[in-house]
């Protein structure tokens, strides 16, 4: 029987929550990258290239020409290179091999720019981190010697006059009592 109920609720819970977890405040949204850009036009280069190998020796349909050359057109302005367009009228294999030489230039590109934008980004949290380093001294000492830094608010205060105990919620009541406390305390 609880296994019954317990499958249930798990599957209810699969079936409901999200699977990774969700912030309530919203999230900014990721910044587009120029690594993620070429990545895009190199998994649709990757496409074309595919489709020739897997439609060797077969007919190309009209949609799928002007598709293709649509694309070698944009990738070779975009990317200033020279990918020949599509003028045969069947997929062939010498057709895959070039786009998969041209396949592996891009691939080389996204990876040297992944390269950068990592560099890049390494540089900016170093810089970040010296600049705080050198404007917040106190609070990186702070961190590194691991201290606590719980402060307390005093919001009430029990006053004892003569028997009589009165208990002070007054916020400028509070203030002049605990002042006048350790006054009285570190007295010389």
């Amino acid at each position: 029987m609880w296994d019954a109920i317990s499958s249930s609720i798990l599957e209810s819970a699969y079936a409901n929550l999200p699977s990774q977890k969700v912030s309530s405040i919203g999230t900014p949204p990721k910044k587009s990258k120029n690594s993620d850009k070429i990545h895009k036009d190199l998994r649709c280069l990757g496409r074309i290239c595919h489709m020739c190998f897997k439609k060797a020796e077969q007919n190309i349909d009209e949609e799928e020409y002007q598709q293709a050359n649509k694309e070698i057109n944009r990738l070779n302005s975009e990317y200033e290179i020279q990918i020949e367009k599509i003028h045969e009228k069947q997929w062939t294999n010498r057709r895959g091999e070039d786009l998969k030489v041209w396949w592996k230039l891009l691939s080389t590109k996204v990876q040297q720019e992944r390269k950068k934008e990592e560099l890049s980004d390494i540089n900016m949290y170093i810089d970040t981190r010296c600049e705080a380093i050198q404007s917040e001294l106190k609070y990186m000492l702070n961190s590194l010697l691991e201290r606590s830094s719980k402060k307390i608010k005093i919001d009430r205060v029990m006053k004892a006059v003569g028997k009589e105990k009165m208990l002070l919620t007054e916020e400028k009541e509070v203030q002049n009592e605990v002042r006048s406390h350790f006054m009285k305390q570190f007295r010389k």
